[in-house]
């Protein structure tokens, strides 16, 4: 709960204080209910189990330094705020840049979750639904 605190204050922050946004329209937060269940977008706070990457944090902070190039620009200490939809099989998808600080920081953070594997997926009373899902990439 502490976390998910953090993380909506972190967010709003990084809204407050972006310099740059990506042109196309962020994706939704969260979706109303459509024609059927499994078009259902549901944030973090909905769901009883939150997505996750498999192994954890841990296993996914490793995977973004991994695979995160970062732009070579002096003094750039930055969070790039990305947003995705966790699908019932672990698939990311919707893809899209909150919070950018240019550079190409955008690009290269869209990039690396297209590349990310199969997450574990949320889950709503006993069954996997689509999640939305918040992430800040920090660029040190």
């Amino acid at each position: 709960m502490k976390k998910n605190i953090v993380m909506a204050l972190l967010f709003a922050v990084q809204l407050g204080l972006a310099q740059k946004t990506t042109g196309a329209s962020p994706p939704a937060i969260k979706t109303t209910q459509t024609n059927t269940a499994q078009e259902t977008i549901y944030s973090t706070d909905d769901v009883t189990i939150k997505p996750q990457f498999n192994g954890g944090s841990e296993a996914l902070n490793t995977f973004i330094k991994r695979n995160f190039k970062k732009p070579k620009v002096k003094g750039l200490k930055e969070n790039v705020l990305v947003s995705f939809v966790v699908e019932p099989n672990g698939k990311l998808t919707e893809i899209g840049v909150l919070a950018d600080v240019g550079h190409g920081t955008g690009d290269e953070a869209i990039r690396v979750m297209e590349r990310s594997p199969n997450w574990i997926p949320g889950s709503l009373n006993g069954n996997t639904v689509r999640t939305q899902y918040l992430l800040t990439i920090p660029i040190q």
